[in-house]
């Protein structure tokens, strides 16, 4: 279920993964939880972080023609860092 999800985030994080992959990944996943209602069984909170996360990937765009509502690797990065941090979300250590 999620925790799939916040590994995927948590590899991004650290670096194990680019942003082109975390992107790829983690929509498909997303989607596919959502496509067999296992979100539905997640916490509130949490769901809210995931769909969250999920529009931060989809704003993702990797060229340097981005449009300025677009996100880089930096911008994507900073974004899912300071929403766990708000949210106060833990993953797990590198």
């Amino acid at each position: 279920m999620s925790k799939e999800l916040l590994i995927i985030a948590n590899k991004f994080l650290i670096g194990e993964i680019s942003a082109i992959d975390f992107v790829e990944v983690y929509i498909e996943k997303w989607r596919s939880e959502r496509n067999a209602s296992l979100l539905l069984k997640d916490d509130p909170n949490l769901s809210e972080i995931l769909s969250t996360i999920f529009c931060y990937a989809d704003l993702f765009n990797p060229e340097n023609d981005r449009k300025p509502y677009e996100y880089d690797e930096l911008t994507l990065k900073n974004n899912i860092k300071q929403l766990i941090t708000e949210k106060k979300l833990i993953f797990l250590k590198n």
